[in-house]
């Protein structure tokens, strides 16, 4: 592990690298849009099938 940050802290073009594929997950990854389909998906996972639902 030592070795590997001294790597990323002597060689800017890793660090860019690595930097620039960060971001790109965090733009795909990690939008509000994202976050906000993953949060409907959980709360449907958690509905009762519909025969169970109670009617007002």
């Amino acid at each position: 592990m030592t070795r590997l940050l001294r790597e990323v802290a002597n060689d800017p073009a890793l660090r860019a690298s690595l930097a620039k594929s960060g971001l790109e997950t965090i733009r795909t990854r990690h939008t509000c849009a994202h976050r906000a389909r993953e949060l409907l998906s959980i709360a449907e996972s958690f509905a009762a099938p519909a025969d169970l639902r109670l009617t007002a």
